[in-house]
């Protein structure tokens, strides 16, 4: 019994006509026109505008413990975030960091475990509609 023998060449030629004929497929598949744009268009996308940006700072020596950046009035908070200063020696830990139930501040809360540097929390603000 004789075996078949298809060469490489035929191989990458049945290959590459396989390839053409399902990117053909996908193309007709997808270029339609409805919907007339994939995602979303301007005038879609709706939703409150950003303005009056703002940083706020709140800083405390050690112990730090829990501190918080409050918003001015006016402004809510949209994010914010915690730091300390560096001490080689000591190991201080953030426990926690989050918005404030009020949404006008960023909470940070902090074991010092023998530091002596000072910790910060940052609110960041915008204007409330």
């Amino acid at each position: 019994m004789k075996g078949f023998k298809i060469s490489n060449r035929l191989n990458y030629t049945i290959l590459a006509i396989a390839l053409i004929i399902a990117l053909g497929a996908f193309v007709y598949a997808y270029g339609t026109s409805n919907p007339s744009n994939f995602g979303h268009t301007g005038g879609e996308i709706t939703g409150a505008r950003v303005s009056g940006w703002e940083r706020t700072f709140s800083n405390t020596g050690a112990p730090c413990g829990t501190i918080t950046a409050t918003c001015p009035s006016g402004k809510i908070v949209v994010g914010g975030g915690c730091s300390y200063g560096s001490q080689a020696s000591y190991q201080r830990v953030i426990r926690a960091s989050y918005p404030t139930s009020s949404g006008n501040g960023w909470t940070c809360s902090f074991d010092n475990n023998g530091a002596t540097t000072g910790c910060e929390a940052y609110a960041v603000c915008v204007n409330s509609e």
